[in-house]
Parts: structure tokens; sequence; C-alpha cells
């Protein structure tokens, strides 16, 4: 029987081996959902960096969209930041999107030796958990957290990936807070999200509609998957089983 970790905050990241694990990286707020949210504008790919300099090598580049964010605004000198609702009705065909930020990003790198590496958000998660239910692999949910702190949002997105895996075995007692936090709130996700500490730091900067955005269940129908150093769209049936 396959077995699923959760880790609650990069600093707990050295306990686990991701060698030959398929792994979930979850920023809610917000990396991981612009990251999907940059995908279904069109965008053919998205790269994550972990420095803003980095970033910032790719602004008015030509196929480019750069973005980057810190503490929850648009850095200085880019013209996006961190926000998937910003991204909704855009055209980003045949762009690549380039995205630092605060915590999710840096994840992806933390991340290293994963045998599948996936942008986990409420927009796609149905498909998330459809696509892992298949593989029948063992499974890291890899929360981002706020600077290294547990974040509510991040650990009830992992038990509700859990919550669909009821084949999997769990060992861990962070796997099970995980379950448990999400079979507590699953019927009220939206008011539920109040409660976290992150949405009262983002709220406070102006943000409630991006928040209210990311707790939008199954908008998307498709994974975001690393691929050759960024994240592509993987939708199609076929695509599903060739991975």
């Amino acid at each position: 029987m396959p077995e699923v970790e959760v880790i609650l905050s990069p600093l707990l990241a050295y306990q686990i081996d991701f060698k030959d694990k398929d792994v979930v990286v979850i920023d809610i707020l917000r990396a991981t959902t612009t990251i999907n949210a940059a995908l279904q504008a069109g965008a053919k790919g998205v790269i994550t960096v972990e420095s803003v300099e980095e970033a910032a090598r790719y602004i008015g580049r030509e196929g480019y969209v750069a973005a980057a964010e810190r503490d929850g605004m648009i850095v200085p000198g880019f013209e996006w930041g961190n926000s998937p609702l910003a991204l909704l009705g855009k055209n980003l065909t045949d762009k690549t999107y380039v995205l630092t930020s605060t915590n999710g990003t840096r994840c992806i790198y933390i991340a290293d030796g994963a045998n599948r590496l996936l942008s986990g958000a409420f927009s796609n998660l149905a498909i998330t958990v459809r696509y892992l239910q298949a593989r029948q692999k063992n499974i890291v949910l890899f929360c981002a957290g706020w600077k290294n702190n547990v974040s509510y949002e991040d650990t009830l997105y992992a038990g509700a990936v859990i919550a669909g895996l009821p084949d999997y075995s769990l060992h861990q007692d962070a796997a099970l807070m995980a379950l448990e936090t999400y079979l507590l709130n699953k019927d009220n996700l939206p008011n539920c999200i109040i409660k976290a500490n992150h949405y009262h730091r983002l709220a406070q900067k102006g943000l409630k509609e991006d928040i209210m955005y990311c707790m939008h269940t199954d908008t998307i129908d498709f994974i975001a998957c690393w691929d050759r150093n960024k994240f592509v769209k993987k939708q199609l049936v076929s695509e599903l089983k060739s991975l």
C-alpha cells in the first residue's frame, strides 16, 4: 500500500527523502495557484526562480513575462506579481511566465529528486488527486507555509488531497492533522480561510478578492507538472497516462 507524507513547513523538509516519490508543492496563497492560473491563461510554461535578481533577467525579453512578489506585493520594477486573479482573462499564449515568490517557489528546488513534481492548488484539486491515485506511488505533500511557519490554508489543501486517497496509508501525525483539518472544514472552505493568519496579512494589503479566488475548487481541468525545468499543462487522458 503506498504512503502519503506531509511536510508542514520547509524547515521539516530535511526529514523526508523525495527520491522516487510524487511530490505536490502547495502554496495556496498564492504561488501554486498563480502557476496554475498562468497555464490556464495559455502560458506554454512557468519557470520558477528563487531570487528577484533571477526573475529580473527576464524583464523585457521576448517571449517571457517576468513576475516577482515579496511579502504579498509586486516587487518594484516588475509589472506582474503573484496574483492569480490578475491573470484571469489574460492571454499568455506563446509566453513563458517566470515567477519568484516569498514562499512557494523556493520549495520547488528543495524537492530535488522527486519522481514527479506537481503544483497543487484548490483550482485543480480533483484532477490532481485523480492523477496521484492512478499512479499509486508514494506521495509527499509539501506545504510552503509562510516564512517557514506552518500555514492553515496549505495544511487544509494537503488534507483535501489525502481525503481523495482512501487507500493510501498514513503513518504521520502531520498527515492525520491535515486530513482532520480538512474534514472539519470541507463544507465551508471559502469562509474557513478567514481563520488563517496569512488571510489577515494579505487582506490588510487589499487582496481579499485574490484570497477568495484561491479557495475556489476545481475551476481548471489539468495538472501542472514539472517538465524540463518548468511547469507545463497536462490535460488529456493520454497525456496523463504517459507521464
